[in-house]
């Protein structure tokens, strides 16, 4: 039974991995886990990581672990996603998903495709608040399955992604479209692949 089957099973068990850590400040939580937080952009991820490793038990860990570390269109697992909230309320940033490959687009149907692979998976959304004085502290997890209209929203943005592919046009659909995913570089300087991204208000809705 792999970790992604779990997920329903066991959501109990992972929330309860998190929930003592709720309210806290990360450098509470560091504290507690002993652990030094870095300064990489997956600092937060790599939070998560340590908080699993340390507090859950050994075999649900083990097969977060695994999960985490699976966590691209081409292996089974749940997908862990850092989410910080700004003192509005506001989700600060767009999710990006893995770098895709224009010829594996090309090449497959959208039941093929890694996009509708990604999507299927269940979601976990780890979620950061910053306090008052601006301060991150960890405000809960939310558990979320994509509904058939969140994949039908996602086809029609993976359809408009090939069919310009197929006619070598890189006009793709962007954030200020409005629809719930876009594209756009995998690499925030505008370098490299291109990746699907999920839009920050749809996950602001979901969340």
């Amino acid at each position: 039974k792999d970790a992604s089957i779990q997920t329903i099973d066991n959501w109990s068990e992972i929330y309860k991995i998190f929930k003592p850590f709720i309210g806290y400040k990360i450098d509470e939580i560091c504290k507690d886990l002993n652990y030094q937080l870095g300064k990489g952009k997956n600092k937060f991820s790599n939070l998560t990581k340590e908080i699993i490793r340390k507090k859950g038990n050994e075999n649900l860990s083990r097969d977060l672990m695994v999960s985490i570390k699976s966590n691209n269109a081409k292996k089974d697992g749940i997908i862990f996603r850092t989410i910080r909230i700004n003192n509005k309320n506001k989700i600060q940033e767009e999710i990006s998903l893995p770098a895709f490959s224009e010829e594996n687009i090309r090449d497959n149907s959208w039941e093929e495709s890694e996009f509708f692979n990604y999507l299927n998976k269940p979601f976990i959304f780890v979620i950061f608040r910053e306090s008052n004085k601006n301060k991150l502290v960890f405000h809960d997890i939310k558990y979320y399955q994509m509904k058939d209209v969140d994949m039908q929203s996602a086809k029609k943005v993976w359809i408009d992604t090939k069919n310009k592919i197929n006619k070598n046009r890189n006009d793709f659909i962007k954030i200020s479209d409005k629809q719930n995913f876009h594209v756009r570089p995998h690499d925030l300087k505008g370098k490299g692949k291109n990746s699907f991204w999920i839009n920050k208000d749809f996950v602001q809705k979901i969340i």
